[in-house]
């Protein structure tokens, strides 16, 4: 079962329900960009996530975990169909935030 098809959600009303959900876990602040739900693609900034207190700086992107959560989130948004999500930017490797690209 879908939840977009059993709550009768928008699309818009699941993102933004998840990053009250996100934020309330403690996980970090969200915040969206450019997103284009008709063409399934934008980026998910993610502000103060978990990647802020890793103590060594790493020269790659380290959020798997939350890499997995937001493609399952998106895939059902998006009602199981595939898309590509790339960490693009990472709080371990120095960035301000974890930026992940959909399309």
């Amino acid at each position: 079962r879908s939840l977009t098809s059993e709550k009768k959600l928008e699309k818009k009303d699941m993102l933004e329900a998840f990053k009250q959900l996100y934020q309330a876990r403690g996980w970090g602040i969200i915040e969206y960009a450019n997103v284009n739900l008709k063409q399934k693609s934008g980026k998910i900034r993610i502000h103060h996530s978990i990647a802020e207190n890793v103590k060594r700086k790493h020269n790659r992107p380290i959020c798997y975990y939350t890499k997995g959560c937001l493609t399952a989130f998106l895939e059902e948004i998006f009602q199981h169909k595939p898309l590509h999500l790339e960490e693009t930017k990472c709080m371990a490797m120095g960035d301000k935030f974890c930026e992940f690209e959909f399309r």
